[in-house]
C-alpha cells in the first residue's frame, strides 16, 4: 500500500493533536505544525518565543558531524537573544545507574 506524503503528514498531525489533546493543556498552550529543516523552522519560530528548548542526542565526533546538529545550528544562527535550555536525555542502565557514573 502506497501512501502519499500529504496522507502520512495528516496521520502524523491526527496522532500528534490526540496525544497534546490527552494531556489536558492549559489554555494559553498552542500546537503548532511546521514544515522545513528543523533548525530554520526552529530559528523562526524563535523570534516570537521566550524559551526554546531543544533536545540532543548522545552523539559524538563522526556521528555528529555526519547527522549535523540542529542545536548547534540555533546556537550558531539565533537572531534575538532568548534562553536556549539544551535538554540532555536521562538514560539509565538495567541497575538504575548512568552509564558514565553519577551525573
Amino acid at each position: 500500500m502506497d501512501v502519499s506524503a500529504e496522507e502520512l503528514q495528516d496521520s502524523y498531525r491526527l496522532w500528534i493533536t490526540a496525544v497534546f489533546d490527552a494531556i489536558s493543556p492549559r489554555p494559553e498552550w498552542m500546537l503548532q505544525f511546521a514544515s522545513g529543516s528543523a533548525g530554520e523552522v526552529l530559528i523562526r519560530q524563535s523570534l516570537d518565543a521566550r524559551l526554546l528548548v531543544v533536545g540532543t542526542r548522545e552523539h559524538a565526533g563522526m556521528g555528529r558531524l555526519l547527522t549535523g546538529s540542529v542545536s548547534h545550528y540555533i546556537l550558531s544562527h539565533a537572531g534575538c537573544p532568548l534562553p536556549l535550555l539544551i535538554a540532555r536525555p536521562r538514560i539509565l542502565t538495567r541497575s538504575g545507574g548512568h552509564p558514565r557514573g553519577n551525573r
